[in-house]
């Protein structure tokens, strides 16, 4: 983890989308893998546990998989809009979405050892 010397106070914008200029930077591209392989362990953690209850088949375990990975993605994204040193972006909830998807097939490709 690297902390900046000054921190600045961003502007408080919902879902901001970046400069496209600026996902090359080394920072940002450390940002989006976070926020894609964050979310994988989410994913498959919600998989297997919807598919432990035994009342999900295979489609609605990765269609729940992907709604709360995403429900629990805006809920981050919301409470960042009012910290000073974080911002809320739109990309972050794609990342995060598309994570919580990755761990939800994983777990549905090994479908036939969990369901």
């Amino acid at each position: 983890l690297i902390l900046p010397p000054k921190m600045t106070v961003l502007k408080r914008e919902f879902f901001r989308i970046p400069d496209l200029k600026s996902l090359d930077a080394p920072y940002m591209i450390i940002d989006l893998l976070l926020n894609y392989f964050g979310f994988i362990p989410l994913g498959v953690f919600l998989s297997l546990t919807m598919a432990s209850t035994g009342k999900f088949k295979r489609n609605p375990l990765l269609i729940g998989t992907v709604l709360i990975s995403f429900l629990f993605s805006i809920s981050i994204e919301t409470a960042q809009v009012s910290m000073a040193s974080r911002d809320s972006s739109l990309i972050d909830l794609i990342l995060n979405t598309l994570g919580g998807l990755s761990g939800g097939l994983i777990v549905w490709r090994k479908r036939d050892q969990y369901l």
